[in-house]
């Protein structure tokens, strides 16, 4: 059966903290995976300094978007 719109878009509030949560771990990951591939990068004889750089500008705007959201989440 289908949802209504109206229900699809109304998230109560728990269902955002999980939803943030959720989010929170999932960048944690994300940034320790990076992390150790950066290390594994720079361990080489001659790094591929092109994707070093690549990897750590992914992995600062994640832990920029993490840390908005642990503020945001202690705001709340």
């Amino acid at each position: 059966m289908k949802k209504s719109r109206r229900h699809q878009r109304s998230l109560g509030l728990s269902d955002q903290e999980a939803t943030s949560l959720h989010m929170v771990n999932q960048l944690r990951t994300e940034i320790q995976t990076l992390d150790k591939r950066i290390a594994q990068l720079q361990q080489d004889t001659q790094p591929d300094l092109d994707m070093v750089r690549h990897l750590s500008g992914l992995m600062h705007s994640r832990q920029s978007v993490l840390n908005w959201m642990q503020l945001r989440n202690n705001q709340l």
